[in-house]
């Protein structure tokens, strides 16, 4: 009898070990997304880093995206990717690693930072059926590769002087180019904020006015400036109340 007991035991435990080391390898899948909306063939050359406390992992991806940890501890980890060009989708992405997965691969996008440029030509009100009020920006593109996937994204930033920039400015405001709104290399950013309409506050004859083109990141509401591309010249609009 005793010797069944220890066999039962002995199989208990191995079949135990054998659970624990069901998915040997870690893998993080990480896929690059241009400018424009959409996936690369090539996910290689991104730099990833797992953290949790004093520990650190460190790997590189291949053409498929894929880095592969071997025998990675179970638990909760920061994780940052890097690549020339790209930002992290979301900025304070986590790892969550549990014994009970039943996957070892865990998924995570780049989006590109723009690459384009814009030159503002005019702003004027606008009332749209889209945006109950807001303001269209009359733009050109320079060196726009293709047509977006959707639309692009950029922030407007406006001051009372002519040094206005993503760091000195009185106020923003996000702008969008729908793809229906490009034309060639001719566009409308529709200018809005958050609410129903687009405030610009009143006492102004003229404001100082730049386009930053900006990464279609997951956390649009945060401000990253890492996420902005080369801006526009700035742009003296003489304001339209």
């Amino acid at each position: 009898m005793m010797k069944y007991i220890v066999l039962l035991i002995f199989c208990l435990f191995v079949l135990g070990c054998e659970k624990e080391n069901e998915n040997p390898n870690l893998i993080i899948k990480a896929k690059l997304i241009d400018e424009n909306g959409y996936a690369l063939v090539d996910n290689s050359g991104v730099n990833v880093r797992l953290t949790r406390g004093q520990e650190s992992y460190q790997g590189t991806t291949d053409s498929k995206g894929e880095c592969s940890f071997p025998d990675f501890p179970y638990g909760i980890f920061s994780v940052q990717l890097e690549k020339n060009g790209y930002i992290s989708e979301y900025r304070n992405s986590q790892l969550t690693y549990h014994d009970t997965d039943t996957s070892n691969v865990f998924s995570y996008n780049l989006v590109e930072i723009p690459k384009y440029e814009i030159v503002i030509d005019s702003i004027t009100e606008n009332r749209s059926p889209i945006y109950l009020s807001c303001y269209y920006g009359y733009a050109r593109f320079i060196n726009i590769n293709s047509m977006p996937l959707w639309q692009y994204d950029l922030k407007v930033y406006f001051s009372d002087t002519s040094d206005v920039s993503s760091e000195k400015y009185l106020f923003f405001h996000y702008g969008i180019i729908l793809r229906y709104l490009i034309d060639g290399n001719k566009c409308i950013v529709v200018i809005r904020s958050d609410g129903e309409k687009t405030e610009i506050p009143p006492g102004y004859e003229s404001l100082y006015v730049r386009f930053y083109p900006k990464a279609r990141n997951g956390d649009w509401y945060m401000i990253r400036d890492e996420a902005l591309g080369k801006p526009s010249e700035v742009f003296k609009w003489k304001v339209i109340y």
